[in-house]
């Protein structure tokens, strides 16, 4: 018998995983920078936990466990256990077992989702219960879509301006793909209660109704893999529904139109994709979705990582080291060169590079005993299609969301999603007695009952102390969120240097510790540029300064030593000490290039950032060889193009330095820059007519780019055409009436004009704002 105490702790585990699932899908924090995907990770992580201590609790009063006895709940809490082995053969335990802010691919993450699993198992046996889930999420989900398109149309910047500005991802779930997941999964979900529930008239209405909201949002963001995801399980449902729903005689009793509806959109979509979602953007814009690395990419970085540990890969989470490690050739060809991408083309793929056979297994073990389930409990489906309705509707819903994490990379939400629907479909199946459940009481053996008591005193300290950790973690975060600068002076950069130090004593993030350091430097460069302060003062700070510096870089690179941009922005740092004259700092960058090249050989950025190095060593014939480097990497690689120009360009060369310019424009034609600095390279060598060719294709490219107009203004001055050079500086005139230069411009007061610069490190051409 269940005692007034253990029901309401029941009670407050239940309503808190419940409410947990059902704020999670909108939730967010309003006009603070923190990104959805932490604000969410959060959010999971302290309601689970919190959950979970409210069902040690009723345990601990009530004497008892009752579980179900299936092997889905043991394997699934073989995949937190791998994923914790993994952890410590990272090369960075930290970045495995907790991330920089609730990523989904580490130990911690893996821990909450079984959690979710067992708990939903437990509360999920009920009609009502399953019923509530059920409904949560559909409301949840609404709330979301009724806030994204508002958002679509400015409302909520107009009631409240930055309410979303840690929104990073354009929407309140996380990235677009996920967006599109979750309401694929929603109109699965809805259609089946359509289909397979009898619902009183009001409520079909709005389903239907909401039905096709989740529909039009589809076709906004128009992912094929979903509408193919969504495309089958409604036929799935529409032919089930069609062999069931009949009369003794034989008859069709009511034809299912809405999943024959989401199955013709659907078709439309796949098969006429290109003119269907054509029609939509012309109406309602397109969205650009995220790029992954494709099935091939991802599959040539499976033999190195398993190479390094067959059984426990490269480290939980370590995705990004391993793709600057491994990453293919082809790929620095194509214009995605720079990413460092988080995860390959799908979850689950993803988890055989990262830890290894075992950690794959675990999660492909869980699937193949779902999948047994749901063949085993097809026959009562089509037996009895009254009773196992909702057996039907929890195992489509779990299974979509499965095959989505195979084929893409599901967020923190969109996994509780999973694995809440897939403990939903185990608790179905004990609602009718298809599992047994284990009952077992600890307080019948006094010994027994010692160290079970005493155990779950200390599971339940351990969940206090987990919450903990992450409203530490999550203040940390939301700490260095808030720490940009607004202005190089050194109130503001004090005030961020504090905001970080903050952050860093909650959550020694390497992250934190390499952006502490550019804040030293920047406090370097400004206390350098104060002509009030005394020398001995600016030596004295300086070398405090560059002292912290050191501190930061060298905890960046403990904390996560294989992570090759700690390792550059060390040489990016000392580079600049260098370029101020600080003794001894050449060894030091050069050092760090070598070893974030070492991280990432691929990668023909660090090869630029040596041949910058060696070019303030004066060592010019070093940079050169660097740059060709880079470029034999890379061929197109604008960058590297334009530094062996300025080389030529700064030793004399200027018809060498036009040539590299001209090479480039050729390598990324739709590149405004690139044409305003030919543009500037012909002007300085009074090829007129040049100038202004490449100054008109940069403001076609770019209308806004006012720096490039300034200069066409000034070419066709020197050209003769007085007229057109009129109208440009008129229309700059307009824009920027307080500007000097445009002023006398526009007066036509300027003789000797100004020089355009090709330099690209210390962006030089910001003579007018670029954008109005």
């Amino acid at each position: 018998m269940e005692t007034k105490k253990i029901h309401i702790f029941n009670l407050l585990s239940f309503y808190t995983l419940l409410g947990t699932f059902f704020v999670s899908l909108f939730f967010f924090i309003p006009f603070v920078p923190v990104s959805i995907d932490v604000a969410k990770g959060f959010l999971i992580s302290t309601g689970v936990t919190l959950s979970v201590f409210f069902w040690l609790m009723a345990r601990l009063i009530d004497g008892k466990f009752t579980l179900p006895k299936d092997r889905m709940v043991l394997v699934a809490a073989f995949i937190p256990i791998t994923f914790l082995v993994s952890a410590f053969f990272s090369s960075s335990i930290y970045l495995s077992l907790f991330g920089h802010g609730f990523e989904v691919g580490t130990f911690g993450t893996m821990l909450i989702l079984f959690l979710v699993l067992l708990l939903s198992s437990i509360y999920f046996q009920t009609e009502k219960n399953i019923k509530m889930f059920f409904g949560f999420i559909i409301i949840g989900s609404f709330i979301l879509a009724l806030t994204q398109i508002t958002q679509f149309f400015g409302l909520f910047n107009k009631i409240a301006p930055n309410i979303f500005s840690g929104v990073t991802g354009g929407n309140l779930l996380g990235t677009w793909s996920n967006f599109s997941s979750l309401f694929g999964g929603i109109i699965v979900l809805i259609i089946s209660i359509l289909e397979f529930v009898k619902i009183k008239q009001i409520y079909k209405i709005l389903l239907s109704i909401f039905g096709f909201i989740s529909l039009f949002l589809l076709m906004l963001l128009n992912t094929y893999f979903v509408w193919i995801l969504v495309g089958v399980f409604a036929l799935l449902i529409f032919v089930y529904s069609i062999s069931q729903n009949r009369t003794n005689d034989r008859t069709l009793k009511n034809f299912p139109y809405l999943s024959f509806v989401v199955v013709l959109i659907s078709l439309l979509f796949l098969v006429g994709n290109t003119s269907a979602s054509s029609i939509v953007a012309q109406y309602f814009g397109t969205i650009t979705p995220e790029i992954y690395p494709s099935i091939s990419g991802t599959m040539n970085m499976v033999a190195p990582s398993l190479k390094h540990n067959v059984l426990f890969g490269t480290g939980p989470n370590t995705f990004a080291l391993d793709w600057s490690l491994w990453k293919p050739m082809q790929v620095m060809q194509s214009m995605f060169w720079g990413i460092d991408f988080q995860s390959g083309f799908g979850m689950i793929p993803t988890f055989l590079i990262t830890t290894g056979i075992l950690g794959f297994a675990s999660w492909l073990l869980l699937f193949i005993i779902f999948i047994l389930r749901a063949i085993q409990s097809l026959s009562l489906i089509f037996r009895r299609p009254e009773a196992s309705r909702y057996i039907a509707i929890s195992l489509l819903l779990a299974l979509y969301f499965w095959i989505s994490a195979f084929i893409s990379n599901p967020n923190f939400t969109l996994l509780v999603m999973l694995f809440a629907s897939t403990g939903v479909f185990i608790g179905t199946l004990v609602n009718l007695n298809l599992l047994p459940v284990h009952e077992k009481s600890y307080l019948d053996d006094p010994r027994t009952s010692f160290f079970s008591i005493f155990g779950l005193v200390l599971l339940m300290i351990l969940s206090v102390s987990t919450c903990y950790i992450y409203a530490e973690k999550f203040t940390g975060v939301v700490y260095v969120s808030t720490s940009s600068p607004k202005d190089n002076s050194l109130i503001e950069l004090s005030r961020s240097e504090s905001k970080i130090l903050k952050g860093i004593a909650l959550d020694k993030n390497d992250i934190y510790y390499s952006n502490l350091s550019q804040i030293y430097l920047a406090e370097i460069q400004t206390i350098l540029a104060d002509k009030t302060l005394s020398a001995d003062t600016v030596k004295s700070v300086t070398q405090d300064k560059i002292t912290n510096i050191e501190s930061a870089v060298a905890s960046s690179i403990k904390q996560n030593p294989k992570y090759y941009l700690n390792w550059k922005n060390a040489g990016d740092i000392y580079a600049v000490l260098l370029s101020i004259g600080v003794k001894g700092t050449y060894e030091n960058s050069a050092s760090s290039y070598e070893q974030a090249s070492k991280l990432s050989p691929n990668n023909p950025g660090i090869l630029l950032a040596r041949a910058q190095l060696e070019i303030v060593n004066k060592d010019t014939e070093k940079a050169k060889s660097y740059i060709e480097e880079a470029l034999k990497i890379k061929s197109d690689y604008i960058d590297a193009i334009f530094m062996r120009a300025q080389i030529k360009f700064d030793a004399g060369d200027v018809s060498g330095a036009i040539g590299d310019a001209e090479l480039a424009a050729a390598a990324a034609p739709r590149d405004a820059s690139v044409y305003f600095k030919l543009g500037g390279l012909k002007y300085n060598n009074n090829d007129n007519t040049g100038a202004i060719s490449a100054f008109e294709m940069a403001l076609t490219i770019d209308p806004n780019y006012h720096n490039a107009r300034y200069l066409l203004g000034l070419a066709y001055r020197k050209a003769g055409r007085a007229d057109e050079s009129h109208k440009q500086f008129e229309l700059l005139h307009t824009l920027f009436p307080e500007n000097i230069d445009v002023t006398n411009a526009f007066n036509g007061k300027i003789e000797n004009t100004p020089t355009p610069v090709l330099n690209t490190k210390d962006k030089k051409d910001n003579i007018l704002p670029k954008k109005a």
